[in-house]
């Protein structure tokens, strides 16, 4: 279990500094969400966080439905690619999307594998230096009872990276660099 909650949260996430994000969850590193627990509010239907809720498992799908392709490979870690299945990978880079307006998949398609470091660095790289710039940290504070159910001890702020979500399109043209 990644989180168990034990009081109302929505005393969290209605409060000011949080009511007015429409999606959130949390992060298990710079680029990768951890699913355990997200939530979206006030999110338009046709609006990219919805889309993000979309696409994640529509991109489950299309891998699952495409393992010949996989399996042909003449490349072990890629034909080995199962991760790329997983909801946390697919959702990842359905919200990284967002922040670029285009379809990127930085975390499913990172290359594992032996003999390849330099290769994953690079990928690693490449996705963090397109994304980072679009982030920003915020440190949102935390009042009376809201201070003790998000943190679990009293605490004034919390750390917030935020990022602006943008309709996903590729214009036609798959920019070359991404592969």
């Amino acid at each position: 279990t990644d989180l168990v909650i034990f009081d109302n949260p929505y005393t969290f996430l209605k409060a000011p500094g949080f009511r007015d994000y429409n999606l959130m969850y949390a992060a298990d590193s710079h680029l990768t969400a951890n699913i355990g627990v997200m939530y979206i509010q006030n999110a338009a239907p046709n609006g990219p966080a919805s889309w993000v809720f979309a696409e994640a498992p529509d991109r489950q799908l299309r891998w699952t439905e495409w393992a010949e392709w996989l399996r042909a490979k003449n490349d072990t870690p890629i034909a080995e690619y199962h991760h790329i299945v997983w909801d946390q990978p697919c959702f990842s880079d359905s919200s990284l999307s967002t922040v670029v307006g285009f379809p990127i998949f930085p975390i499913s398609w990172a290359f594992h594998g032996k003999g390849r470091p330099q290769n994953n660095a690079t990928w690693g790289h490449m996705h963090h230096d397109l994304v980072a710039p679009l982030m920003s940290m915020a440190d949102v504070p935390l009042t009376g009872h809201v201070s003790v159910v998000a943190t679990g001890m009293p605490a004034s702020k919390v750390a917030v990276r935020s990022m602006t979500m943008r309709h996903v399109t590729n214009n036609g043209t798959w920019p070359a660099r991404w592969g």
